[in-house]
């Protein structure tokens, strides 16, 4: 709301310089100027007489506002700081969608050259302070008046090209119509060619793709002759495309199993598509050679459908010949690989007298690098025992593994944990290198007597020691994997095993199993001190992790486990 204020300087207006509200125009109105008082009262007047009025203090503001509100006059005072009246002037009669708008200026007594200019620039008109109320009457009335003469001028004009137009459209729309009928005929005979002409394109380029396809493609009718083949199929078909189109392409490929035995025309894929009008995939099938040898082939049958019912089917196929023996030859490296893995594993577990200790080796569809291994050393005195990842998969692992089981139980182990792996590490670091791989590894040395393992980890950070209090424990000191460095120098640490207490090596097969288990050991491997012995304690984690889908990887856990009081009554 606006404040009233009447400054001396500003004489109230009389009744004879007012007209009655019901005579006058009234519109949106926006009174731009820094004077605070002098804007108030020229609003307040303006609202008196009918009109909806609006003020600013700045042409910032005024021309931010005026972008977002439709006005139907603006009073611009000349004289403002930052931003003058000129200047909004010239920002209002520059833009395009602001310049309809009439401008009345207010200027001092002494400014009728400024104001002289202001309506060159133009301004509709202008005001000098102290405004007179008849003059602000006056003026405003005739701005807004000669504003609304403009406004049903352009409307009557824009109905006037509006009607124009009209009839121009209707005039062209009625020419367009003659020439249309004239032309009909030449568009038609035009279309007709394009349409062949694209045919024709078309019938080339799906044959060019017919012919540069690496599989075989070929197509039959309903009642199973070849409507057409490309040459990929030919080619290992062993015949001409004259000697397949036309011709019922069962009898002639497709008449027996791989084993020579009748292939019923009705048990083939190809008829079943054509009767059912469902598309196939077949990855163990034989299709006949002119010469009378098969081949193995994949193939799809997609059926053709046309008002509902199959009226062909393309057979798209592909000699998978090389890719059987490929597999057949990764089938024995695989099981090549299994068998020096399986060879490397001990044939049975240590027998300690207050320690359990268990182990397995779970295969991976892929033969992979996992193992464990177990020694006793010092008139056993002491155990040691180790787990293994080689990087990599097949054979090339499995060599590697055996070559790091040899060295481990060549290894001088007098000296400690620390000892053994810079043995191992400068033995076959070179060969991991050369073979760019490298291998993680914790190996371990269990003190009977002292109930003490000292350990050293190369990069491996998979064990977990439970406390019979129920909670948990890592093996902490970690040097990185062998194979990485040639003089890299190994830490090593302890830890001890009180009754109860049992630590578990494992490999990544398990945290593929369930990752969470070694995150949050203490929730999800609770059971544990539920377990009797070391194999029961296997068996709980497997339980808890494995999953029921084959791994991708070798799963190898090792437990070993101090008896308490408890356990040692139960066994006995």
């Amino acid at each position: 709301m606006f404040k009233e204020y009447s400054p001396p300087y500003l004489k109230p207006p009389t009744e004879d310089s007012t007209a009655p509200a019901s005579n006058r125009r009234s519109g949106m109105l926006l009174v731009v100027d820094d004077d605070g008082p002098i804007r108030d009262m020229l609003s307040h007047r303006l609202k008196d007489l009918g009109h909806i009025a609006l003020g600013v203090s700045s042409g910032y503001e005024a021309m931010k506002i005026v972008k977002s509100a439709s006005f139907d006059l603006i009073l611009l005072d000349i004289m403002m700081p930052d931003m003058d009246g000129y200047q909004v002037l010239e920002q209002l009669k520059s833009d395009d969608s602001l310049r309809h708008i009439p401008v009345i200026m207010l200027t001092g007594l002494a400014d009728v050259d400024n104001a002289a200019r202001c309506i060159e620039m133009g301004a509709e008109d202008y005001l000098t302070k102290p405004v007179k109320p008849i003059l602000l009457n006056a003026r405003v009335d005739a701005c807004l008046e000669k504003k609304q003469l403009r406004d049903q001028e352009v409307l009557h004009l824009q109905k006037i090209e509006s009607i124009n137009a009209d009839l121009e459209i209707k005039v062209e729309e009625r020419v367009k119509e003659l020439k249309n009928s004239n032309q009909n005929l030449e568009n038609q005979i035009a279309e007709r060619k394009l349409a062949e002409q694209k045919l024709i394109q078309l019938s080339r380029h799906n044959e060019l793709i017919l012919e540069s396809a690496g599989d075989g493609i070929f197509g039959i009718d309903p009642q199973g002759n070849t409507t057409f083949v490309n040459r990929a199929a030919a080619l290992m078909l062993g015949y001409g495309p004259d000697e397949l189109i036309g011709e019922s392409c069962h009898p002639l490929i497709h008449h027996s199993h791989s084993d020579g035995s009748t292939y019923p025309t009705e048990e083939c894929p190809i008829s079943q598509t054509l009767l059912y009008g469902k598309a196939i995939q077949t990855s163990d099938d034989v299709f006949w050679r002119k010469d009378g040898t098969s081949f193995p082939i994949e193939y799809v049958t997609t059926p053709v459908i046309e008002h509902g019912t199959a009226q062909g089917v393309v057979i798209v196929f592909r000699d998978v010949t090389q890719a059987r023996a490929a597999e057949e030859e990764r089938a024995a490296e695989l099981s090549r690989a299994a068998d020096i893995q399986t060879g490397l594993l001990p044939e049975a577990l240590p027998s300690l007298k207050d320690y359990d200790f268990h182990a397995l080796c779970l295969p991976a569809r892929e033969v992979g690098g996992d193992f464990y291994d177990w020694q006793k050393l010092d008139d056993e005195r002491i155990l040691s025992f180790v787990i293994c990842d080689v990087m990599g998969k097949g054979v090339s692992a499995a060599l590697l593994l055996a070559m790091i089981r040899a060295t481990v139980r060549a290894t001088n182990a007098s000296e400690g944990p620390a000892a053994v792996l810079r043995q191992i590490d400068t033995a076959i670091g070179g060969d991991l290198d050369r073979a760019g791989s490298f291998a993680t590894l914790v190996y371990c040395q269990l003190d009977l007597d002292r109930d003490e393992i000292r350990y050293a980890d190369a990069g491996h950070g998979l064990a977990l020691v439970v406390r019979a209090d129920g909670s948990f424990d890592r093996l902490e000191v970690r040097n990185p994997p062998l194979g990485m460095n040639q003089n890299q120098t190994f830490q090593e640490g302890i830890i001890t095993l009180g009754q109860g207490d049992a630590l578990l090596l494992f490999t990544d097969g398990l945290m593929e199993g369930y990752s969470q288990v070694f995150k949050e050991p203490s929730t999800e491997l609770s059971g544990i001190l539920q377990c009797s012995d070391a194999k029961a304690i296997a068996e709980y984690v497997l339980n808890q992790t494995c999953p029921a889908n084959p791994l991708e990887d070798d799963l190898t856990l090792v437990v070993v486990q101090h008896r308490s009081n408890s356990n040692v009554k139960a066994q006995n």
